[in-house]
């Protein structure tokens, strides 16, 4: 599980909350606000899945989503 977030953002909260109910091993959360790459990776998020907002959860390479 791979979750693109933003720590102050309510629906990253949110989904992180959600991820947090259940037993997941390898789940690597990362924050974007304070990386100098941030519009390149929300630019390379939009190309993959269709929107750049956040939060991005992927499981098994899939996206699943975002915050609803």
């Amino acid at each position: 599980v791979v979750v693109f977030s933003k720590t102050y953002c309510p629906y990253c909260v949110k989904a992180k909350n959600v991820l947090s109910k259940y037993q997941i091993n390898d789940i690597v959360i990362i924050e974007l606000e304070n990386r100098d790459d941030c519009d390149d990776i929300q630019n390379y998020l939009s190309k993959l899945t269709g929107a750049r907002t956040v939060p991005r959860v992927f499981i098994n390479g899939k996206c699943i989503g975002g915050g609803d």
